[in-house]
């Protein structure tokens, strides 16, 4: 039986499981604790770190960041993966604390489902989302710390062409609305047993942004901000990150240090860390001078922005020659010289 999905009036008039549940007293606690819901990607892990940090609840020296930007602090039994670990979880879980959670489960990929029991069973809830207007840097931001910590975007998606499997779950979702193309599309692989960029690239701009507007949830954002919930975009933490962690910390009835030096040398150093914040704007510029055949320069684009610069390119009636394209052009001139109207 699932006892958090229970409403705690329902478990406390039930003798028999009031009396199962006297002996786990944290379960009270746990239906008051504070949540903070988020995709993968959307910095929860930062902003648990953030809150703690200034409560005096988390005494870690140093900042939770990898070389790569990656804030995959654990925090002990204080993230959950997703809804179903926490129902698998909740009477070893520490009482009247923060947690983080995926709003995902095995039995429902809809986020707004998942959301709605967290906020109906648990405590305040925060969810942390990513808009259209931010899918690049988070496209980026994911590539960075998800699939590139132990190898290269490239060794996933070659990984799958040869085996059907990339050997990381969290790469899965790109594949799985696209099996029959993954079959047959091209196979051409370097010394490395990787595909070729090229191909990588074309593949990928037909599927990649779709797949992470689906597992991001952008496309049930109005129905979750409906939830009794306080619902904090991405944006608002880059652009004003001393005042959304104040907006955070007062939702969630924290007495937490908000000094406004301590919030901005805490944002700088953030910042820092994270290389793709204003990629959006980078990549919609570049595919706008583009068109308009205005002259831009560029260097050192990862693959996804390579990525979404063919992908917007085509909503724009474009394609460019992209056989056997590995390095991609610099410049809105050599980019124009490859493009053609497609039919």
């Amino acid at each position: 039986m699932d006892l958090c999905g229970l409403s705690l009036a329902r478990v406390v008039n039930d003798r028999k499981l009031s009396t199962s549940i006297s002996h786990h007293h944290s379960f009270f606690d746990i239906c008051m604790a504070k949540i903070i819901a988020y995709p993968p990607g959307c910095y929860g892990t930062w902003v648990h770190w953030v809150l703690g940090h200034l409560s005096g609840s988390i005494n870690e020296p140093g900042l939770p960041f990898s070389s790569n930007g990656d804030a995959h602090w654990d925090g002990g039994k204080l993230h959950l993966i997703n809804v179903d670990q926490f129902r698998d979880n909740i009477f070893d879980l520490p009482s009247d604390s923060m947690y983080r959670i995926h709003p995902f489960s095995k039995n429902s990929k809809l986020a707004t489902d998942n959301i709605q029991w967290i906020t109906e069973t648990l405590g305040k809830t925060v969810y942390l989302y990513a808009g259209i207007e931010s899918t690049i840097w988070i496209l980026n931001a994911r590539a960075d710390k998800v699939f590139n910590m132990c190898h290269p975007i490239e060794y996933y998606f070659s990984k799958k062409f040869l085996n059907n499997s990339t050997g990381s779950e969290d790469f899965e979702f790109m594949y799985q609305n696209h099996t029959e193309m993954l079959v047959r599309w091209p196979r051409e692989f370097d010394d490395q047993d990787t595909l070729e960029r090229w191909i990588i690239r074309e593949y990928l701009s037909m599927i990649m942004y779709d797949a992470l507007c689906e597992n991001m949830t952008i496309d049930q954002n109005e129905e979750i901000m409906k939830l009794d919930l306080l619902a904090v975009d991405v944006v608002d933490l880059r652009d004003d990150f001393p005042e959304t962690i104040r907006k955070i910390a007062k939702y969630l009835d924290m007495d937490v240090d908000l000094d406004e030096k301590i919030l901005s040398d805490l944002y700088a150093k953030w910042q820092v860390t994270q290389p793709h914040f204003f990629k959006d704007k980078l990549i919609h510029d570049i595919v706008e001078s583009t068109v308009s055949d205005l002259p831009m320069s560029w260097s050192n684009l990862t693959l996804v922005d390579e990525v979404m610069i063919q992908h917007l390119l085509r909503k724009r009636k474009f394609e460019i020659k992209c056989h056997g394209l590995n390095t991609f052009p610099t410049n809105t001139k050599q980019l124009r010289d490859m493009m053609y109207v497609a039919q």
